[in-house]
């Protein structure tokens, strides 16, 4: 025996399965780059006391700029400044990035970063030259709508930018257990200017 739905319950029926559907993530890139290109720069430095308290964390400040370079170009690049405990002479990192719905899920449908909750997000490969096919680790961002924070998940150890480094060779920093997750405040984009200027990826 068949059953007739009349074509209004038909709608109806597609409009409450539609709704029970969860929402897409979408792409920010269009928010963040309205110009189709330019940067945004973010900074986070820790005090004494929060340093004294997580005594394995080894980041005491870090500055971060985000690049659209081109208006044709769907990726982003990430740069890192990292000033470490103990050390006069920060550190550089270069990541070239995109936005992917399952930045976060891995071929097995398993989380990469426990500590990131989404699985949208910007999903980074660190390089030591802008021609090295080597992987110097991976990263993993995110960028509310509104542009004015960054929280940027690292790997136990990360490939270190070989243009800034004196001996120019190719190195990995291991990070301690506390620098995993970050928290990073826009700033100015003059405050990325010398970042920009000595780590040339183009």
């Amino acid at each position: 025996m068949s059953i007739r739905i009349p074509a209004s319950g038909l709608a109806i029926l597609a409009l409450s399965i539609f709704a029970s559907l969860p929402a897409l993530a979408q792409n920010p890139v269009p928010q963040l780059f309205p110009q189709s290109q330019g940067q945004l720069c973010f900074v986070r430095q820790y005090d004494a006391a929060h340093l004294k308290k997580l005594p394995g964390q080894k980041v005491t400040r870090i500055l971060a700029s985000v690049v659209k370079e081109k208006p044709s170009s769907e990726g982003v690049w990430l740069r890192m400044r990292l000033q470490l405990r103990g050390e006069n002479r920060p550190v550089d990192v270069a990541a070239g990035c995109s936005w992917d719905e399952r930045a976060n899920v891995d071929t097995a449908g398993k989380r990469v970063f426990s500590t990131y909750r989404k699985n949208e997000g910007f999903v980074c490969i660190a390089t030591f030259t802008r021609e090295s096919a080597e992987e110097a680790g991976p990263v993993l961002f995110d960028i509310p709508a509104d542009g004015k924070a960054l929280l940027l998940h690292l790997d136990d150890e990360i490939g270190l930018w070989v243009e800034t480094n004196p001996d120019k060779k190719r190195k990995r920093l291991k990070l301690g257990k506390d620098d995993r997750v970050f928290r990073l405040d826009r700033t100015g984009d003059s405050e990325c200017s010398a970042l920009i200027d000595q780590v040339r990826i183009d």
